[in-house]
């Protein structure tokens, strides 16, 4: 409070001042009171257009944060964070005083010895998993590539989601075990062990560039079941992930190579992350998941999940109605979730009912808070629409 009080001070005397003379000049002459209070009286209207639902409430609270904001920048001592992460370096340093053992140090050995004993069974341990895992992986890999990449046809009775859901989730975690595991034996003075150095470095490398050739596999599992059964989001969330995960095996290949420290990985894989989710927020992905998923060579479309997006895409649904009718299976999901199908008069009722809703919806939102310029333009394309059938039932609607 003192520190908000000290710095509050700063706005409060020039306004109390500014204020002061202007009683003062508002006294002395009398345009200038009819002009302010002219002045006064639009900013007052102009706040009560602006500000429909803002009560006392909604100020103190909007206060209340304001301070504790204020409170956070004053108080949080960012220099010392800052000086915290300036200790992290950026590649791996060597270290005489402290070594990764994988025994008890006898006391007939030297340190040196006894450092070099530790690092080579280290070595010993890091080579025998490369190898073993490099070959396992081999295999798998073989088997993907053989079925996968090369005229993959899922039979008739093929369980696409099945396939997809848990062969991706499996697959993604072992290679989020790989390249922890490999971050493991390269955090320390295994880097420097010039005996075996070049072998481990290889030897990871294949590693690496194995785990490739899986999340290419898995991205491969995710373009089938797009293929064949449309978008959604967590198919989407899947491309924009193994991009993360193939930064995240080129990050890997930099720290073998060349030294690089875990906080190094940590903070370009950090700003890799946040560029995929800028760019997640850049796109109208619902009107291009419902002009996707609307194509003709798609037999079966999931009414329900189309309508349940946001209203921007309804005017894609509208201009796409025909493809309901020449859908072969229409689902939507009933009150507990269960998909049922129904037939394509109904899809056309339910898809009515939306529009004529949401355009209600719309209309009665007068306040500014809920704008965006994508409702606005979808209203627009709605309300010029020449659509016959969606206003026969809103006339329907109305009358009922």
């Amino acid at each position: 409070m003192r520190r908000s009080w000290f710095y509050g001070r700063f706005f409060l005397v020039p306004l109390g001042i500014l204020g002061a003379f202007h009683l003062l000049f508002a006294v002395a002459n009398p345009r200038h009171e009819a002009l302010s209070s002219q002045a006064l009286a639009r900013l007052g209207e102009w706040l009560v257009r602006l500000l429909p639902d803002i009560s006392l409430g909604h100020l103190l609270f909007i206060a209340l944060g304001f301070l504790v904001t204020a409170g956070v920048v004053i108080v949080v001592p960012v220099y010392y964070f800052a000086d915290h992460e300036s200790r992290f370096g950026e590649f791996v340093r060597r270290q005489r005083d402290r070594v990764a053992s994988f025994g008890v140090r006898r006391p007939d050995f030297g340190f040196r010895n006894t450092r070099m004993l530790d690092l080579r069974k280290e070595f010993l341990v890091a080579a025998a998993v490369f190898g073993l895992v490099n070959v396992l992986l081999l295999a798998v890999n073989a088997i993907d590539i053989n079925w996968l990449w090369f005229g993959f046809e899922p039979a008739p009775m093929f369980d696409l989601a099945q396939f997809v859901h848990e062969g991706t989730y499996v697959l993604i975690f072992s290679i989020l075990l790989a390249m922890g595991i490999v971050l493991w034996f390269f955090r320390r003075n295994l880097n420097f062990y010039a005996p075996g150095l070049p072998w481990l470095r290889w030897g990871a490398t294949v590693w690496v560039a194995q785990n490739v050739v899986l999340a290419a596999s898995v991205g491969l599992r995710n373009y089938y079941y797009i293929l064949n059964s449309g978008i959604a989001y967590k198919r989407i969330g899947v491309c924009f992930f193994l991009l993360l995960v193939f930064f995240g095996l080129a990050m890997v290949l930099l720290k073998i190579w060349q030294r690089r420290s875990a906080y190094s990985l940590v903070r370009l894989n950090s700003l890799a992350a946040y560029a995929v989710l800028l760019l997640l927020a850049a796109g109208n992905w619902e009107v291009w998941i419902a002009e996707y998923n609307l194509q003709a060579r798609f037999r079966s479309v999931d009414i329900g999940f189309l309508l349940a997006m946001p209203g921007r895409t309804l005017p894609t649904l509208v201009a796409h109605r025909s493809a309901l009718d020449a859908a072969a299976h229409l689902t939507t999901a009933d009150e507990y979730g269960n998909a049922t199908a129904i037939m394509a008069a109904a899809a056309q009722q339910h898809l009515n009912a939306a529009v004529v809703e949401w355009q209600a919806h719309h209309r009665a939102q007068t306040g500014w808070q809920g704008f965006t310029y994508a409702d606005w333009q979808a209203y627009q394309q709605l309300k010029n629409s020449n659509s016959h059938l969606y206003r026969t039932y809103a006339v329907e609607a109305l009358t009922n």
